[in-house]
């Protein structure tokens, strides 16, 4: 041990009278996403999140309060930034930090459901109220999750101006923590789109890839507007660049409002040439490529984001394609088209496959690859969901069919537990005057923790 840290470690056990040593600390990134039945001028996500190497939270404002004219976002943030300043001031315990923020929090309108966790010493400490949800998991397997509490069906617990429930009424529990394991929390735009096996695939970036006979089936449910290899044509177009007017060649299918496209959407939201899309061989089967060129003034969108004009964009299985519109059930009710990416032959098992929990090298990347694999589902309304299940098990057939994702605002943060990278015991009070990061709704973003170390 460095006389430095032995300085240290003597000077806080003489002046700190509880002195918390922390050998583990959490690297974490985050994703957050818009619901994408939003409409564009206001895709504002109702979730907000922060997250520290000694804590984060996860906090989803009740929608239902924008009906009377209050912005859900303000009561989740106010619940986010009051946690986020307990644990900044050293608050380790979970239930301490989320009743500091109900309490700080009790001048706003609404109400947000929660989830909260910190590290100390060897031990994580969790506090949930309603359906934000966490996983643990270690040697790639789930150890231990949540279990969303509700009233009722879709009718979660919440903090909140007009609720009963308090942080008191929160689940409670203490997991044994080790330098490796992996920490997903979520909203339930997460956890009501996938299941343990989804999540642990999007992960550790398992997600299917595109196999043989790849293809955009409709979601019109009609065999006849299904795009594949064979609806490839070797075509041209007039288009106009700035002053001149030129001819582009392509293959693949060009769809538009013009009667010479391939395929012909008659309709005023179409641009004349509204998208090409082409199908190629590119992978390891045979005619497993897709792409999409958007050339409309409208836009193509690819699971809710607009895609840039002129830009080539190479599709996924499970991407949902729309034209005109970010959520594809409003273009197909406009008489437009919906498409989703998939494939024969697919291989998603984990089975066999070398999966290192300690080798997620950033953890950011791996909150997206979570966030698009739920945003993708969400948009299915053919998917089994947790919440499409859990619906038809309260209300049952006859009033729902167990099939579709839900759309909704998506919040995840992925935490890997590592040790402090100088590998000596320092109090965790050391670290109070460090800033934690915090996150407005709907954006995204994500520091290193190792800088603190």
């Amino acid at each position: 041990m460095s006389r430095t840290t032995l300085f240290l470690r003597k000077h806080f056990q003489r002046t700190l009278p509880a002195i918390r040593i922390c050998s583990l600390h959490l690297r974490c990134g985050s994703a957050a996403l818009p619901s994408p039945h939003k409409s564009q001028q206001s895709r504002e996500a109702e979730d907000a999140h922060c997250h520290s190497p000694f804590g984060l939270g996860v906090f989803d404002g009740v929608g239902g309060w924008a009906r009377r004219g209050i912005d859900p976002r303000v009561y989740a943030q106010s619940l986010m930034l009051n946690t986020r300043d307990a644990i900044n001031n050293g608050i380790l315990s979970p239930k301490e930090a989320l009743h500091h923020a109900w309490k700080g929090s009790q001048g706003k309108t609404g109400s947000a459901t929660a989830l909260v966790c910190c590290i100390e010493n060897d031990k994580l400490s969790v506090v949930s109220i309603g359906d934000c949800q966490m996983m643990h998991i270690r040697d790639s397997e789930v150890s231990w999750r949540s279990v969303p509490r509700q009233h009722a069906f879709n009718r979660p617990l919440q903090l909140g101006s007009h609720s009963q429930d308090t942080p008191e009424h929160g689940d409670e529990k203490r997991l044994d923590a080790r330098a490796g394991d992996i920490v997903v929390v979520g909203s339930d735009g997460l956890f009501d789109n996938l299941d343990d096996d989804a999540i642990l695939k999007a992960l550790f970036g398992l997600q299917p890839k595109l196999g043989t006979n790849a293809r955009l089936e409709s979601w019109k449910h009609d065999v006849s507007h299904d795009l594949s290899q064979n609806d490839v044509k070797d075509g041209s177009f007039t288009t106009r660049v700035g002053y001149r007017q030129m001819r582009a060649k392509y293959k693949g299918v060009l769809v538009g409002r013009a009667p010479t496209c391939d395929v012909v959407i008659p309709n005023p939201k179409i641009s004349k040439h509204h998208c090409i899309i082409q199908f190629s061989s590119d992978g390891p089967s045979e005619s497993n490529g897709v792409r999409i060129i958007d050339l409309s003034s409208n836009g193509t969108f690819c699971n809710g984001s607009r895609l840039s004009k002129g830009a080539e964009v190479l599709l996924e299985q499970n991407d949902v394609i729309s034209l005109s519109f970010a959520d594809p059930k409003q273009a197909v009710q406009e008489g437009l088209l919906a498409f989703t990416c998939t494939s024969d032959s697919v291989s998603d098992s984990v089975e066999g496959t070398n999966i290192a929990v300690e080798n997620i090298k950033d953890p950011k990347e791996a909150a997206e690859r979570l966030a698009d694999a739920a945003l993708k589902v969400s948009l299915n309304p053919e998917a089994e969901t947790p919440f499409a299940q859990a619906a038809l098990a309260a209300l049952g057939p006859a009033q729902t069919s167990g099939k579709g994702g839900k759309p909704d605002d998506i919040t995840v943060v992925v935490a890997q537990i590592s040790p402090n990278r100088s590998g000596d015991l320092l109090p965790a009070s050391y670290f109070s005057d460090r800033k934690i990061v915090n996150y407005d709704p709907g954006l995204s973003s994500s520091t290193n923790p190792e800088d603190l170390f």
